[in-house]
């Protein structure tokens, strides 16, 4: 039987430096990719990352 992954959205800014984003910059770091997908925002103007999550680029509002 093939299981399905859980999905998530992280609430915050993986590549941009505030507590909540290095928080959930963790959480997709060290979750389990068998058996979660995880999808974060990024914003345009800061540093590119790699990251094992989804990345949606944030234009307006930031």
């Amino acid at each position: 039987m093939h299981k399905k992954k859980i999905k998530i959205f992280l609430g915050g800014y993986l590549n941009y430096t505030n507590a909540q984003n290095l928080n959930c910059l963790a959480l997709a770091k060290y979750l389990d990719s068998s058996k979660f997908t995880t999808y974060a925002l990024s914003t345009y103007f800061s540093k590119k990352i790699k990251s094992q999550a989804i990345m949606f680029n944030c234009f307006f509002p930031i």
